[in-house]
């Protein structure tokens, strides 16, 4: 049972870590839509890039924090350290998503 619980939470941290990656570098290829008046240093490809690599080891560090959290508390308490930690990872994918949009130039209300 023990370790049908731990590869379980790994197996989801691997699929979540995975997806968010996988949106990450998508997002980047997003065409550039910079302003002619204000595109500035702001808003460009090399930009979109490097908030999709820092997007990505982030996203990594959370899903690895998250799979060592829910490891080490009890078992009857493993599968929710992980959803918290799972929720944390989830709203880190957002905001990398969120920051690699704006870096294309889009706005984001």
């Amino acid at each position: 049972m023990r370790d049908e619980v731990n590869r379980s939470i790994l197996f989801q941290a691997v699929i979540a870590v995975g997806a968010g990656i996988a949106l990450f570098w998508l997002a980047s290829l997003l065409p550039v839509i910079c302003p002619a008046m204000s595109g500035g240093p702001y808003c460009g490809p090399e930009l979109r890039r490097q908030a999709a690599a820092s997007s990505t080891l982030l996203v990594l560090a959370v899903g690895i924090a998250a799979v060592a959290t829910a490891m080490s508390v009890p078992r009857e308490r493993r599968q929710w350290a992980f959803g918290w930690g799972a929720v944390v990872l989830c709203a880190v994918i957002l905001g990398g998503i969120g920051w690699i949009v704006i870096s294309a130039g889009f706005i984001v209300i």
